[in-house]
């Protein structure tokens, strides 16, 4: 028997929110262009992973002082 899932997303985001969901984030992670791959056999576990661009922002600072990173694949 083999299990197999492929998963491809445009953009994947993560958000830390305030309680209030009018609120500008905490903390904001997104990755762009993911990918994974995953194959269950019997006697073998593959994983296949890529991820794209990588963006993280703290949204905690003040919005002068805000700060975005981003992180480009090679």
């Amino acid at each position: 028997m083999v299990f197999k899932v492929n998963v491809e997303l445009e953009k994947l985001e993560a958000r830390l929110q305030y309680e209030s969901s009018s609120a500008p984030p905490l903390a904001l992670l997104s990755v762009e262009a993911v990918a994974v791959d995953l194959t269950v056999r019997p006697d073998t576990l593959t994983a296949t992973a890529s991820l794209g661009n990588l963006r993280a922002q703290d949204g905690v600072l003040p919005e002068v002082r805000r700060t975005t990173l981003h992180f480009q694949s090679m």
